[in-house]
């Protein structure tokens, strides 16, 4: 990061101040810090969740949108400091879930599954996520990061509510993914002592990184073994502007440290393990399928609004405004002679949908509609079949105004009842 500065609104500050931070490869980073410095924003930063307002963000020496980082996507592992599972899903559910999505193969899903579970202490597969505790899901989410063992692990707050002997457990987990598999690994906390383990670590307060080094680094500088001694310094010498105060050598001479095997000598070139992960489109779109039909199944009222009362609401319509149309009563008075055209048209019409009663005068038809007896009169007047023949077949379709009316049927509807 360059420069990077990050507001929601200008006129309530900055949240993010002239952030400048970088990491090498394959090394734990910890960002350590209070609540409500900035730690959550810097990482939505990272994931392209958020977009800077000033300042450039580049991993792996490319812009953070460059599509060749796979960010978001299978290049990034991300534990929200939320809790964003679905509570109606079991553990294995999740994980299986999120395996689909990542693509991965199914031997390797089942094998990784099994020993996330196992290596994270959780409960029963088939228990529900909304049930655990909130350290069970906690460690449930960081499963979800990690199983597809991606380049980049990005843990917010990873180790809350984490017991003491399994926090060690996932440290040492964390040590052999940066050493074995050459995983980046950025973490934030507010433990500050558990990140002495790190391979880099920057103090952020205010919505600013004060100091960015290795922890022996900074210890040494500051003569002390305590890293929360380190940060109260850190931290007073920025309130009151200690003009005395020095601070340690840049991330520059970390890196070149590094390359001579001091002070990062857990930063190796170890083999990285392959994970193929597949971009079969349809084995995500079931796994996205699958989610939805277990969601409504274990969500019973979810289950009943978005199926069932569409139902009920179509079958009350249709109840209410009625179905289709049978036996109206039609009443016809023929004039054409010779009634061609117009018998053809009366016998294309579906009988069980509309009943002609044939009158010999226009005037008891008409009557018969008055009285309510009919929904309609049609009427064809002399010499419409001659009429309409002559309109078809007239050059460019020039006819005149009274070939227009003779070839036109009209007809007269009872409008006073809604009912059709």
């Amino acid at each position: 990061m360059t420069d990077v500065k990050f507001t929601y609104d200008k006129s309530k500050g900055l949240l993010l101040n002239n952030i400048n931070m970088s990491f090498p490869r394959s090394a734990i980073y910890g960002l350590l810090g209070p609540s409500g410095c900035g730690k959550t924003t810097l990482i939505k930063l990272i994931v392209g969740r958020l977009s800077p307002s000033s300042g450039t963000v580049r991993l792996n020496g490319r812009p953070q949108s460059d599509p060749n980082n796979r960010i978001p996507g299978v290049g990034v592992g991300y534990m929200p400091q939320e809790i964003c599972l679905n509570g109606d899903f079991t553990i294995y559910e999740t994980l299986n879930y999120f395996s689909k999505i990542y693509g991965l193969p199914e031997d390797y899903k089942k094998q990784r599954i099994d020993f996330l579970i196992k290596f994270l202490d959780l409960p029963d597969r088939n228990r529900l996520v909304g049930v655990l505790s909130g350290g069970q899901k906690r460690r449930a989410s960081l499963a979800v990061a990690i199983i597809h063992k991606p380049p980049l692990l990005i843990l917010d707050e990873p180790t809350v509510g984490v017991d003491p002997v399994l926090r060690e457990r996932i440290w040492e987990h964390l040590l052999n993914l940066s050493k074995e598999e050459k995983t980046s690994i950025m973490i934030t906390t507010h433990y500050i002592e558990e990140c002495r383990r790190a391979h880099a670590i920057a103090l952020m307060r205010n919505s600013k990184i004060l100091v960015e080094n290795s922890p022996h680094i900074l210890l040494t500088h500051f003569g002390t073994d305590n890293l929360e001694d380190v940060f109260l310094k850190v931290c007073r010498a920025e309130d009151e502007k200690l003009v005395g105060v020095s601070m340690p050598p840049t991330m520059a001479s970390m890196k070149a440290n590094a390359q001579n095997g001091q002070h990062l000598q857990s930063i190796t070139t170890g083999q990285t393990t392959k994970v193929s992960h597949s971009t079969n489109t349809v084995q995500r779109f079931g796994a996205l399928i699958e989610k939805n039909f277990i969601s409504l199944y274990r969500q019973k009222m979810q289950f009943l609004i978005q199926i069932v009362m569409p139902m009920i609401g179509i079958a009350l319509f249709c109840a209410c405004i009625g179905g289709k149309l049978r036996d109206l009563d039609v009443v016809v008075y023929n004039e054409d002679s010779p009634a061609t055209l117009s018998e053809i048209f009366l016998n294309h019409i579906d009988n069980k949908t509309i009943l002609w009663n044939r009158f010999a005068d226009n005037g008891s038809a008409y009557n018969e509609v008055k009285v309510g007896n009919a929904y309609g009169e049609l009427v064809f007047g002399p010499n419409f079949t001659a009429a309409l023949m002559a309109r078809a077949l007239a050059p460019n379709l020039q006819v005149s105004d009274e070939t227009i009316a003779m070839s036109t049927a009209m007809f007269y509807a009872d409008l006073t009842g809604n009912d059709h």
